[in-house]
């Protein structure tokens, strides 16, 4: 797990501080200097209880994360091997109406040589929606094919303090734009699709009212 949780880590470190500034005050690289420590110390409490788990065999282990949550570890015994889901936050990829996130699974995370499986996955936020607290996740339909992924997935992300809603939606970038009409031949009926995301509707304008982007899986 050593090069999932290591770069999560370093995005981290990142976000702390960054001690190249030369306009920095003393006080204000002591304060960076704390807050690298801190991130330090959560790291390698978390090291020591993945290493507790690891050898685990009666009680399925909890979801461990770092302090402020960017970075969450859950290992669980399958038949006669561990396997390792591991839930990170991209800083470096987020915007006022979503979360980005990874959510990564290791068949086999105690060998050197294993390599996981990443799935990309979005939380929005209702554009214009009072409440700005509630969050809809989506990601790829391969993720979605697995239940028992999906729900610890998004239990882990409850856990992390964010209301998940499934009425919360994404607009689809086709809205206001012409899309596909189709003809029904021999009947006078025809529908309407999105080129976007595939949508369709039977009849009326082919400008595209507001709907949902059907491409991903949404939760």
């Amino acid at each position: 797990m050593d090069p999932l949780l290591g770069s999560a880590v370093r995005r981290q470190l990142t976000a702390s501080c960054d001690l190249s500034d030369a306009t920095e005050t003393e006080t204000q690289v002591a304060e960076s200097v704390a807050a690298m420590s801190r991130v330090a110390v959560d790291y390698s409490e978390l090291r020591q209880f993945l290493l507790r788990d690891s050898s685990q065999t009666e009680v399925e282990p909890l979801w461990r994360a770092l302090r402020n949550g960017t970075v969450a570890v859950r290992l669980r015994r399958r038949l006669r091997h561990h396997e390792a889901l591991v839930l990170t936050q991209d800083s470096r990829a987020s915007a006022a109406q979503a979360q980005q996130w990874t959510f990564s699974v290791l068949d086999r995370p105690l060998d050197p040589d294993s390599r996981a499986t990443d799935f990309a996955v979005t939380l929005h936020r209702r554009r214009g929606d009072a409440d700005e607290s509630l969050y809809r996740a989506d990601g790829p339909r391969e993720l979605k094919e697995s239940e028992d992924l999906v729900q610890q997935m998004l239990y882990r992300l409850s856990s992390l303090g964010l209301s998940l809603d499934p009425n919360v939606g994404r607009e689809c970038p086709g809205v206001g734009q012409r899309g596909r009409t189709i003809f029904l031949e021999p009947s006078d009926e025809w529908h309407v699709q999105c080129h976007v995301c595939g949508v369709k509707w039977a009849g009326g304008s082919d400008i595209l009212s507001e709907h949902e982007d059907r491409r991903y899986g949404f939760w």
